[in-house]
């Protein structure tokens, strides 16, 4: 049976500093709201400005457990995640390890080819001249990316010379910048639970378009599909997502990011988000949905994994004991 209680007091922790505070700030709201709908008693922390003061004050209060709804730059880079193990509170998402080999895109994608897991090919560039030095070798089109932000932070489409000087300003903003071929073909996502991958779903958005910040947030402009691969593709393509997430070490909630070449139907892994968004744009929860998980048993189930003697059996039964939670049964919200 469900009891509020086991839990104890649950640290919420969101907002930051990065250049996805935003989100963070609207993924940590919903979570809050599902909480204490659930009966938990929830702390809500911004982790913007002095969080180690906020995190030895978390000590005193006797804090159970903490709820990680940050996004981006030091909230996903194994930063306040080496802090929060050194505090000995247990908290969702991968670790210090994990965290920081995601967030760099060069080292991740270095570490996936060498274990034959399939990704782009991809230029770390220092300079200007290093990156039209790449380009000409990659051809155009490329991508031009910062190799430590998510959610499409500075990602430009480059067609040719003329576009890609601003494209590099423009991304060395955020620091590193890479270059990848650009690749025309469909794009998945697969959310993995605790090392189990849930269904398969392709993003569609409009034609000429790249699947940037505000597509993925502000836009009402994309669409999202599940059922679109073969049985067979579909597991195919989970099974690399699970690669993808186990090697790199990652744990509780993670979502792997998927392209197809249109021409020879490979799949290829584009990055890996250990703390997905949970708003109301976002692909974890309607993953979660397809399996029959509302957005109130999905957020019990990440923080079940700061729980390990809870049991983690994360795909559902017929018969769930969860609870249904205000509205949550019928829809995400």
């Amino acid at each position: 049976m469900f009891r509020p209680e086991e839990y104890g007091k649950v640290v919420v922790l969101y907002g930051g500093s990065s250049s996805e505070r935003d989100v963070s700030l609207e993924s940590g709201a919903a979570v809050i709201r599902v909480l204490q709908e659930l009966g938990l008693r929830v702390i809500p922390v911004d982790a913007k400005g002095d969080f180690l003061s906020k995190l030895l004050s978390l000590r005193d209060e006797k804090v159970s457990r903490i709820f990680n709804c940050l996004h981006g730059g030091d909230g996903e880079d194994g930063t306040i995640q080496g802090a929060l193990t050194l505090s000995g509170i247990p908290f969702t998402g991968s670790g210090v390890a994990a965290s920081s080999l995601a967030m760099d895109k060069a080292v991740c994608k270095g570490v996936w080819k060498s274990l034959g897991i399939r990704t782009l090919d991809y230029a770390e560039v220092d300079s200007l001249d290093a990156a039209i030095s790449s380009a000409t070798t990659m051809g155009y089109p490329i991508a031009v990316k910062p190799i430590s932000e998510g959610s499409s932070v500075g990602v430009s489409k480059v067609d040719n010379l003329s576009e890609l000087e601003k494209a590099f300003e423009q991304a060395s903003l955020k620091g590193r910048v890479m270059l990848e071929p650009w690749q025309s073909g469909a794009e998945y996502s697969v959310t993995i639970l605790n090392g189990v991958a849930l269904p398969v779903v392709e993003v569609i958005y409009p034609a000429g378009k790249f699947y940037d910040y505000a597509l993925k947030y502000e836009s009402d402009e994309t669409d999202y599909r599940f059922g679109t691969l073969s049985k067979e593709r579909e597991e195919y393509m989970q099974d690399l997502a699970c690669k993808a997430y186990k090697t790199i070490g990652c744990e509780s909630c993670a979502r792997v990011d998927v392209i197809s070449n249109v021409e020879t139907g490979e799949f290829y892994v584009l990055e890996i988000n250990t703390l997905p968004g949970l708003t109301s744009h976002s692909l974890v929860p309607k993953c979660a949905e397809r399996v029959g998980k509302n957005f109130g048993q999905l957020i019990l189930d990440i923080l079940d994994t700061t729980m390990p003697e809870r049991g983690r059996a994360y795909i559902p039964k017929k018969e769930s004991k969860r609870p249904r939670v205000g509205g949550f049964s019928q829809s995400l919200w």
